[in-house]
């Protein structure tokens, strides 16, 4: 990471240090690591449009924040919400452990977010995927990560990890037959309830990061908030699907 990178991250830590930089749009934002986004996001002084199913559910209030009902299934339901936003952050998520049928809901709904993103005139999408989308492919990494925890995910959450591979094909495909969509994927390995914390990142264009040992495996959802908000900052993570890691 370099040195102008690493100084972004650090920047993002204090509360006071942002200016209001626009308007942002967050769906998912009642699970775990959109509260995070949403938490943090609203701290540095942003805007924000919370797109859920059930606004009531959204515990948060703040000056900034707007909760709207939307249909992630629906580019018509969201683009009016997106009107005006200058970045789409997505959190969604779903439970796919043990799943006995085909999960399509990432695969699905990221072509209704792209098209109501276009319909609206924005541009910019930061979102979330998994370390090891591809868990069949093999890759220069370490025994762990190749014969023990790969096959795991496969065994335990493969359908989800499939479908969020699709989603990943679909935007870089989207991206190459439009200049409309400078998406950020975020691949961040198994998620725990931890605190933000303020070490460096470790990135890699990869399944996952090689350069990290098994105690790697484990990220913070506040940490990758920390992550998605900072590839705002710069543009090393455009058009790009990154495997972070602390």
């Amino acid at each position: 990471m370099s040195a102008e990178l690493e100084k972004t991250f650090k920047q993002v830590q204090s509360n006071n240090s942002h200016e209001k930089m626009g308007k942002f749009a967050v769906l998912g934002a009642t699970g775990a690591t959109g509260r995070q986004l949403l938490n943090l996001a609203l701290e540095q002084g942003h805007e924000i449009v919370a797109l859920c199913r059930n606004p009531s559910t959204l515990t948060v209030n703040h000056e900034n924040l707007q909760a709207v009902q939307a249909d992630v299934n629906s580019s018509e339901s969201m683009k009016a919400h997106f009107t005006g936003c200058d970045v789409i952050f997505s959190c969604l998520g779903r439970s796919g452990a043990l799943a006995v049928r085909e999960i399509t809901f990432y695969s699905e709904t990221i072509k209704c977010i792209t098209q109501a993103m276009e319909e609206s005139g924005v541009k910019r999408l930061v979102c979330m995927s998994s370390w090891c989308t591809d868990f069949r492919g093999r890759y220069p990494g370490s025994f762990f990560m190749e014969w023990i925890l790969k096959p795991f995910m496969g065994l335990t959450i493969g359908r989800l990890l499939s479908d969020m591979a699709r989603m990943e094909q679909y935007l870089m495909q989207r991206s190459q037959d439009t200049t409309c969509i400078n998406y950020t994927v975020v691949r961040p390995p198994g998620l725990s309830n931890g605190p933000i914390t303020d070490k460096k990142f470790f990135t890699e264009e990869g399944q996952y990061v090689t350069s990290v040992g098994y105690q790697s495996t484990y990220i913070s959802r506040a940490d990758v908030a920390r992550f998605m908000l900072a590839c705002l900052e710069t543009q090393e993570y455009d058009k790009k699907i990154i495997a972070i890691a602390v």
